[in-house]
């Protein structure tokens, strides 16, 4: 009797996801919002659990005057941290080979190119799209994307025409309000300008109108050829001096970075980062004020997103970012493959992120 012979006699997947990993570290200098999380080290794998949760910093205990050898001293336990909880999310990619397609291929090499020509499609496919997510909003209605940055960078209402460019936070991240002092304490002064309490911002991204008064009252000096550097500086100086943050990286849109080179082309240059872990990846950026400018075409338009990775990690329950399975529908005799992507995009504190939105150039 003759030995029967399988449907195909492909690739294991096992193999096939091996060639995936190699393919893949070549679309991160392509992505760059992804590309700075792979630059610095914040994208980590085999994660479990039945969800994300940690556990940030929002409040700071408060010191006691004393006189003397003081005996009667008060022994409270003080509630510094909150427990900030995401759900798991899923992407995925689908593609099917046909019977007939599977018969005109006369033998294993032309079978085995048509299915590596699928996968390096596929996986441009799956690049083209996910590179935006790093950018999407989990609270959109009917949303069940990752947690990006525009989950937690919606402005609120402003809370100074002119005497501060920001507005108030706006929704929910990881289970809590975003809104200046839901979690308590109060401020002097119009925020971030003044002083307060820790727990009065401990939860709300700095968000920076462009077009606010504060810059000028000409609507042309409010352009972001005119103020983006103000903007900038105002969006380290007060990460510094709200969170302890120091930013590292500002994304924005290539036109954005475009306008705010070419304003400085009269006195000087934007000077090219010559070497920084987004560089070495294959990744240009300029640098401007200690932080690394990097154009993305898929950031969010009028938005420039400032501040450190290390405030991120895009976590994978696989063991790689986009893994490949396949089978066989017996009925049809059709070979189905797809692609997955398993994970969260945490950012620690939204706190420690600034968005200088509304931008016109």
């Amino acid at each position: 009797m003759p030995m029967m012979q399988p449907i195909t006699a492909r690739i294991a997947s096992a193999a096939y996801n091996l060639y995936l990993n190699n393919e893949i570290s070549k679309i991160y200098p392509r992505c760059p919002g992804l590309g700075v999380l792979q630059a610095y080290r914040r994208i980590s794998y085999n994660n479990g659990g039945t969800e994300v949760h940690w556990f940030p910093r929002f409040r700071r205990r408060s010191i006691e005057a004393n006189v003397g050898d003081q005996v009667a001293l008060s022994f409270i336990a003080v509630n510094t941290r909150l427990e900030a909880r995401l759900p798991w999310r899923h992407y995925s990619l689908t593609e099917r080979i046909g019977r007939h397609e599977r018969k005109v291929a006369k033998n294993q090499k032309q079978l085995s190119m048509i299915v590596e020509r699928i996968t390096k499609e596929a996986l441009q496919d799956f690049e083209f799209d996910f590179k935006r997510k790093i950018y999407a909003n989990a609270n959109a209605a009917g949303s069940l994307d990752i947690a990006g940055l525009g989950t937690y960078t919606q402005p609120g209402s402003m809370i100074s025409t002119s005497n501060t460019p920001c507005a108030d936070g706006n929704g929910t991240y990881a289970g809590y309000s975003l809104v200046l002092g839901a979690l308590g304490g109060t401020w002097t002064g119009y925020w971030p300008i003044g002083s307060g309490d820790a727990e009065y911002s401990a939860w709300t991204p700095i968000l920076i109108s462009a077009t606010a008064e504060f810059w000028s009252t000409s609507a042309d000096e409010r352009k972001w050829s005119a103020s983006w550097q103000k903007q900038l500086r105002f969006a380290k100086t007060y990460l510094q001096m709200l969170t302890d943050t120091d930013p590292k990286v500002v994304l924005l849109t290539p036109e954005m970075l475009r306008v705010a080179a070419d304003s400085l082309s009269m006195y000087y240059r934007l000077e090219v980062t010559a070497k920084s872990p987004i560089v070495d990846l294959g990744i240009r950026s300029l640098n401007f004020d200690g932080m690394e400018l990097v154009a993305d075409s898929a950031c969010t338009s009028g938005v420039a997103y400032v501040f450190d990775p290390a405030n991120f990690e895009l976590m994978c329950l696989g063991s790689q970012l986009v893994e490949r399975a396949e089978d066989t529908d017996i009925t049809t005799q059709t070979e189905l493959i797809r692609f997955d992507f398993d994970g969260q995009l945490v950012t620690y504190t939204p706190a420690a992120v600034a968005a200088i939105f509304n931008a016109t150039t």
